[in-house]
């Protein structure tokens, strides 16, 4: 087993996120699964099968039952091996098929058997303890001490998979029971069915062939859809508290960090060979020459020549006694001066950002009046219009009356629904939303504790309706009725 070779991302997970990990392995590799299963256990199946001209059904199917640890035996071995980067062909499940049904089968039966009999953990925790058996091979104390310490990492969570595949695959093979009943020539009930199925189980050639096919189809079809993802999901819990436990995803981070430094080491040594091969080559040109073959003689004496001599100068530096004083600044003195350029030049930086924040952000600091005028509250546009009250004139009621009189019909109306909708916005606090509409402007509007204003609302909304998406013309005198009655003048802008 090479971590390194693992296919799935390990880290600690919960419970049920590692189930559904097993899962997303079952439906990765769910051809392969069913494929093996039908190669694998439907014969065996058909064996067992025949024994039901002697015995009831029942019985066979509670043989069927059974056996379902070592069936379980073929979708581990494929989500073991797979897991791993070394998906298995058919032909290796095939092969490795007549070693699972042999090994340790005895211990296997006796272990199925409920918790009050032989089996208090594996009958009821089978997916999450069958791993530590094949892939671990662990017997004895080993295994008792590996099993402890596996149910009480997942245990809970292994026997709530146990319930819920359990009401799934009852559910699957009532319902086909039922659906073959239906198809048939003469449907049974529930209640029928529920005896047919106690004349199956206790005695003999009491129902008919075809119920008793269907029965066995039924069953033996849910078992398979169920039972894959079951192991698949004990599984994941296998693995997740393998990785819990023993630091699999830590031992897989140092792996691949020792991999990584390897690199580099491979490259620095790659880096490092030239100048050790230059040192060999002074090492050999140091060594006499008595010894040397023509060739290498021929060599020595090219190498030797002036040429190829490593040609050394020496150069005298002048230093100064002290005696006289060094004009300028040093090194020491340059870097001084820059260093204090840079505190001062970033002290003036700071400065000027925050005068910049304060000047953005000059609302906040402001009082009275002006304060609230600059920062109003609620939305300030409704439906596409600005009903801020900054935006509108003093005199709402003369401005719409002077557009009026110039034939700007709409304009008047919209400056007079704007001013009433800041009204209400601001002077009665409306829960008014720049996504609203008319009609959700006028519910508010329905909660003014003034009739004539919500009167006047309801009138202006309808007028201001008309004109700007019915594109008709106002009556003249509901419009010298607006003009003429406007209650918003208090508070209204």
């Amino acid at each position: 087993m090479k971590l390194e070779d693992v296919t799935a991302q390990l880290r600690p997970r919960g419970s049920w996120e590692s189930v559904d990990l097993g899962f997303a392995m079952t439906r990765r590799h769910f051809p392969l699964l069913l494929s093996s299963w039908a190669l694998t256990v439907v014969p065996l199946w058909a064996l067992l099968l025949l024994t039901s001209r002697w015995v009831p059904v029942g019985w066979v199917l509670l043989a069927i039952w059974w056996l379902k640890p070592v069936y379980d035996r073929v979708p581990l071995f494929i989500l073991s091996r797979s897991l791993f980067g070394a998906a298995p062909k058919l032909r290796d499940v095939l092969r490795a098929w007549p070693g699972m049904v042999v090994r340790r089968l005895p211990w296997l039966l006796v272990a199925r058997a409920p918790w009050w009999i032989a089996g208090p953990a594996f009958s009821w925790a089978r997916p999450l303890l069958l791993p530590a058996i094949d892939l671990e091979g662990q017997r004895g104390a080993a295994w008792k001490a590996r099993r402890t310490v596996l149910l009480r990492q997942a245990g809970g969570t292994a026997l709530s998979l146990l319930v819920l595949c359990g009401l799934y695959e009852t559910i699957l093979v009532f319902a086909l029971l039922t659906l073959g009943s239906q198809l048939a020539a003469d449907p049974l009930g529930a209640f029928e069915l529920g005896d047919a199925f106690v004349e199956a189980v206790f005695r003999h050639g009491q129902i008919a062939p075809w119920l008793e096919w269907c029965l066995i189809g039924g069953y033996l079809a849910a078992m398979t859809l169920v039972e894959l993802f079951y192991v698949g999901g004990g599984f994941g819990l296998y693995l997740n508290s393998r990785t819990t436990l023993e630091g699999w995803d830590v031992e897989l981070a140092f792996r691949r960090l020792a991999r990584r430094l390897g690199k580099a080491a491979a490259i620095l040594a790659a880096a490092l060979l030239p100048l050790c091969c230059t040192a060999g080559a002074r090492a050999a040109d140091a060594k006499p020459t008595a010894n040397l073959s023509p060739e290498a003689q021929a060599i020595s004496d090219v190498l030797s020549h002036e040429d190829f001599k490593v040609h050394e100068r020496e150069t005298t530096d002048w230093e100064r006694d002290g005696s006289e004083p060094t004009p300028g600044i040093g090194a020491a003195g340059w870097f001084e001066a820059l260093g204090n350029v840079l505190f001062y030049a970033v002290i003036a930086g700071g400065c000027v950002l925050l005068g910049w924040l304060i000047w953005k952000n000059r609302e906040f600091f402001t009082r009275g009046e002006r304060a609230g005028k600059n920062t109003p509250k609620g939305p300030r546009t409704v439906m596409g219009m600005d009903v801020a009250p900054d935006s509108l004139p003093d005199d709402i009621a003369s401005a719409a009356r002077a557009r009026w009189e110039t034939g700007d019909a709409r304009g008047a109306l919209s400056l007079l629904y704007r001013g009433a909708l800041s009204w209400l916005i601001h002077a009665a606090h409306a829960p008014v939303r720049d996504g609203d509409t008319e009609g959700d402007c006028l519910r508010h509007a329905g909660a003014i504790t003034e009739q004539v204003r919500r009167e006047y609302f309801t009138m202006l909304t309808g007028q201001w309706v008309t004109v700007a998406y019915a594109q008709r013309a106002p009556a003249v005198l509901e419009v010298e009725r607006l003009l003429g009655s406007w209650p918003f003048a208090e508070g209204g802008k």
